[in-house]
């Protein structure tokens, strides 16, 4: 290669990159700065704030007393159970974590069980097909 045609090569790179870097500074410049942005979401964040205020000054009163009848009924049922943190909004609540736990852990008891049935009856699925198999090999 020429010395005149590897100048043309290098100046055409560095005509490419001067590009690049213009089509770079271009994006830069329609990109909103990081404090527009911030001042933007915090704006945002306001409005939503205000709509929360507002709903919630309709919403809870009108699900005070639905909330009221849940408790009633939990409180009468965690006495049934016997209270066995004793008669306390703390005790209630204690003992509902508790139940949820339990119904948890049965829900992922028995869906263990049940994997277990399913591989049991997979593998005699199975057995029976090699069993068939090896009666149609033998005649």
């Amino acid at each position: 290669m020429s010395n005149e045609q590897e100048t043309n090569e290098g100046e055409a790179q560095l005509a490419g990159a001067d590009e690049s870097q213009e089509e770079q500074s271009t994006d830069q410049e329609r990109r909103p700065s990081l404090n527009d942005t911030l001042e933007s979401l915090r704006e945002a964040f306001i409005q939503v704030g205000e709509v929360i205020s507002t709903f919630s000054k309709t919403i809870v009163p009108a699900v005070m007393p639905i909330l009221t009848t849940v408790h009633t009924v939990m409180h009468d049922i965690y006495l049934q159970a016997g209270a066995p943190y004793g008669d306390t909004d703390e005790g209630l609540l204690q003992w509902i974590d508790d139940m949820s736990t339990v119904r948890r852990l049965q829900a992922e008891a028995e869906a263990i069980v049940e994997k277990h049935r399913q591989l049991v009856s997979d593998r005699e699925f199975w057995m029976n097909v090699r069993a068939r198999r090896r009666a149609h090999d033998l005649t």
